[in-house]
């Protein structure tokens, strides 16, 4: 199952102007549409990747519903409960799968 999280209160103060703007009208279909493309392309190419204990979290821009088409590609695949080596095998796939459809790898972690 594919998640995404927005925190409510990121939407608070927001003007309505700013709400319904056609930029950010674009972005959240273009978020949408993204979203649904993923899970289609997940479900096509690694059959077993969705559990009853295992979720594919996307955040960042794609989460906060603000993607665009420079946009990288923010996910994460919890495990609730025990970790095991088919998890570690299906994120691996889950990789290769955004790698070769061309999806923009997230930007390094900065060191402190």
């Amino acid at each position: 199952m594919l998640a995404s999280y927005v925190k409510a209160d990121m939407m608070q103060g927001l003007s309505a102007e700013l709400l319904n703007s056609d930029l950010l009208s674009k972005s959240r279909e273009s978020s949408s549409r993204t979203r649904k493309d993923l899970e289609k392309l997940l479900s096509t190419e690694i059959r077993r990747y969705t559990s009853e204990d295992t979720s594919l979290v996307v955040f960042g821009s794609l989460g906060r519903d603000e993607w665009t088409s420079n946009s990288d590609l923010d996910w994460t695949f919890l495990i609730d409960g025990g970790a095991n080596s088919d998890h570690l095998l299906i994120a691996q796939d889950i990789q290769k799968v955004f790698e070769k459809a061309k999806f923009q790898k997230p930007a390094p972690i900065p060191k402190v």
